[in-house]
């Protein structure tokens, strides 16, 4: 009787391992990709320039309508299609216009560090992976640059947004590979304030929004 099981539990063992292999494109799993990459960032121009209004009393017009954009991903590939990425990935903008009359130039933007689950698609004998992801975008650093009034340096605290990633990533080799992220970020930060805590001159609070779409090229490097 015991023979009878064993037989019975290795010929289960066999038949769902065979199952397991016959998944179609699942074959790319258990591994863990370090991606590098840099892009731009669609972010409204109508939204800053209202900002710098605001902390220069109506007196500027320096818009910002890219920033740029520096991910450092970690993308776990489960089984049965499944993934988790997180990472840092910084947004940076550097817009010009005029205040007061005269040529200017500010700096800021955002670190977010996101936490997306989703799925992916491996096609090409493993070589093309599909994937999207989706999940919540948290703001661990945020800076609108200076009030252009006072030269403080304005940040706003820890803020959690929305994000989600759409890629496509051609592996060159078992260990690199090359790809192409399109995604969407829906983030508005804190209210502004300076290093001591001060907040803007302005009747209400003021918030930098850093929602828009980015396009990105991916370097990805197999850990194991």
């Amino acid at each position: 009787m015991n023979r009878i099981l064993v037989a019975a539990a290795a010929l289960c063992l066999a038949l769902s391992t065979g199952a397991r292999a016959d998944l179609p494109g699942e074959g790319f799993r258990n591994h863990l990709v370090i991606g590098l990459g840099i892009g731009v960032d669609a972010i409204s121009p109508s939204e800053y320039n209202g900002l710098t209004d605001v902390l220069s009393g109506g007196n500027a017009s320096v818009r910002a309508s890219t920033a740029l954009h520096v991910p450092v991903s970690l993308t776990y590939y489960f089984p049965y299609y499944l993934q988790l990425r997180t990472g840092a990935e910084a947004a940076y903008f550097f817009p010009s216009g005029m205040v007061g009359g005269k040529s200017a130039t500010n700096y800021g933007g955002i670190v977010e560090v996101p936490i997306l689950l989703g799925g992916h698609y491996a096609l090409l004998d493993n070589r093309l992976i599909l994937e999207l992801g989706l999940g919540p975008g948290i703001a661990v650093y945020t800076s609108a640059g200076l009030n252009i009034d006072n030269n403080d340096q304005l940040y706003g605290d820890v803020s959690v947004g929305f994000d989600d990633e759409l890629k496509g990533q051609f592996f060159v080799t078992p260990g690199f590979s090359i790809g192409v992220e399109l995604g969407y970020r829906v983030l508005t930060s804190s209210a502004l304030h300076t290093s001591s805590g001060a907040s803007p001159g302005a009747t209400l609070p003021v918030h930098l929004d850093m929602s828009g779409f980015r396009a990105v090229l991916q370097f990805g490097f197999v850990a194991f």
